[in-house]
């Protein structure tokens, strides 16, 4: 018979202490198990989430989503107003999207305050929203850590399309490839998308790129913004790239930084300022007031027109900037309008030559503010091929990608948002895309697409319109084809906003690409 000692037992003691705690480093070592939470009209919040039994409202994913999880949401319409409760960290980001092919809206109804409300939030990401009618913002609300928010349509909200105030440390806001239209007609103090800090910067480094933002201005009594993108870091230390942005007809500024250092690079903003009860307002704003950092901004590679008639100017700065060069500029009144003379030796005096512009001047009452009485399908900012801006861009890794996610090509890109350029023939509507099979126009639109398809040889051609699920909404084209210039029309009036797709086939050919439908 084995007989332990005192020392055997007390072996066996720091064994099974050694086992247990090595199971629990290996339990907490373990990646988090990140789950994706379900949402449909149809669902029921008293259900489990999942693909099969999934909840009825955002709002109860919210509820219930930790750090690494995501919300994949569906088609239909979600009257509520979802509050975020959850951080994410930065290896396990939450994240609130829509289901592949699927189109949700979150509507306010002009009650709910916001659509998503992430305060004292961080590590968070909404992806793939229409996001409307709310009483403040859109997506937005104050001390915010690390926020994304991109590919979503924000519209009609009483304050802002995106706002952010981030006084934590670390902070980070990336807002891309969001269209954000008609937004301040309650609160006001409102720009399209507005990141705003009242702390030191500590370094943050800020991301606004490939965003569309028109006709938002401010309708409260101050009339101190309504402007497309405005950046305000009320402390040293804070960076924002803006790059390869759209900003037109907003009631205040295209783009301004207040405070802080920004990179404006590739932007095309279009006679915004046209709220004259406003402040001077210009295309490109940089407040220098308190703002030691105003000089190292770097202004290059933009198009800017002005809409001088409602004392609006290409660039406004009191400072010598001196980065603030290579922008194509042009205004209603000409070459010779005065406001055109700052900075003229560094840039270039010319019309642009877009596609297609109209002088939009009438107001009208929506949501119960002031727009501007506007049609997106007047409007198309592609560069002419004879636009003096062609071939004209300073080289820079800072702006790779144009707002429609092509590449630029080296040494020989146009200025502006756009890389594409188009040709110009005889009659100006009938054009074709240099880096496309075939153009469309206006991009967005409205009520009708116009699209034209170069056919390089005779043969069955199909153009056909997809929806994001990948049905068939319209088959424009069903016929034996010429070589030669084609063009058709898809009329989407009873379509309902959001991404489509075009697709041309000719055998052995297939292209596709993506348009925007807003309502």
């Amino acid at each position: 018979m084995l007989i332990l000692s005192k020392d055997n037992n007390v072996f066996k003691i720091f064994a099974r202490a050694f086992s247990f705690f090595f199971i629990l480093l290996l339990i907490t070592s373990l990646p988090a198990i990140c789950r994706e939470y379900y949402v449909r009209p149809s669902g029921n919040d008293l259900g489990n989430g999942t693909l099969n039994d999934p909840f009825a409202t955002i709002q109860k994913a919210a509820n219930v989503v930790v750090a690494g999880d995501t919300v994949c949401v569906g088609d239909g319409v979600y009257k509520e107003m979802i509050t975020l409760l959850h951080d994410g960290t930065d290896e396990a980001w939450i994240v609130f999207k829509n289901i592949p092919g699927e189109y949700p809206v979150v509507d306010g109804e002009r009650v709910h305050r916001y659509g998503f409300n992430y305060s004292n939030r961080t590590c968070i990401e909404i992806n793939g929203f229409e996001i409307r009618n709310s009483s403040d913002m859109g997506c937005g609300n104050r001390y915010v850590g690390k926020i994304i928010v991109r590919n979503c349509i924000l519209h009609g909200h009483g304050s802002a399309g995106i706002a952010v105030n981030y006084p934590k440390d670390g902070a980070q806001v990336i807002a891309e490839d969001n269209i954000c239209f008609e937004n301040g007609w309650g609160v006001g103090w409102a720009s399209g998308i507005h990141i705003n800090n009242k702390r030191n910067g500590n370094e943050t480094h800020h991301i606004i790129r490939r965003n569309i933002c028109f006709n938002n201005y401010d309708g409260s009594s101050h009339h101190t913004d309504g402007n497309g993108i405005a950046f305000d870091m009320g402390g040293i230390g804070g960076y924002c790239l803006i790059e390869s942005n759209l900003c037109f007809n907003n009631g205040a500024s295209g783009i301004i930084v207040l405070f802080g250092r920004a990179d404006i690079v590739h932007n095309t903003c279009f006679r915004n300022g046209w709220d004259t009860q406003g402040q001077t307002h210009a295309e490109i704003k940089i407040l220098d007031r308190d703002n030691p950092e105003a000089a190292d901004c770097r202004i290059f590679n933009n198009i800017v027109w002005a809409n001088s008639d409602s004392r609006g100017a290409p660039f406004s700065t009191s400072i010598d900037i001196d980065r603030l060069e290579n922008n194509l500029v042009w205004s209603d009144k000409g070459e010779n309008d005065p406001v055109m003379f700052y900075h003229r030796e560094k840039n270039f005096v010319a019309k642009p030559e877009f596609v297609k512009t109209v002088i939009d001047n009438e107001i009208k009452s929506v949501h119960g503010g002031k727009f501007l009485d506007m049609n997106v399908d007047d409007y198309d900012f592609h560069l002419q091929n004879s636009s003096p801006g062609i071939g004209m861009a300073i080289d820079t890794d800072l702006s790779v990608i144009d707002i429609e996610k092509k590449n630029r090509n080296s040494g020989s890109c146009p200025l502006g948002a756009y890389e594409t350029v188009v040709p110009v023939t005889s009659v100006q509507s009938k054009h074709t895309n240099v880096h496309s099979p075939f153009m469309m126009y206006p991009n967005p639109f409205n009520e009708k697409l116009n699209i034209e398809v170069p056919v390089t040889r005779a043969g069955r051609v199909r153009v056909d319109i997809y929806n994001i699920s990948g049905q068939i909404v319209h088959r424009l084209v069903d016929e034996h084809l010429p070589e030669g210039m084609h063009y058709c029309t898809w009329d989407a009036t009873h379509q309902m906003s959001g991404s489509y797709f075009v697709r041309f086939t000719l055998p052995g050919l297939e292209y596709t690409q993506k348009c925007l439908c807003l309502k």
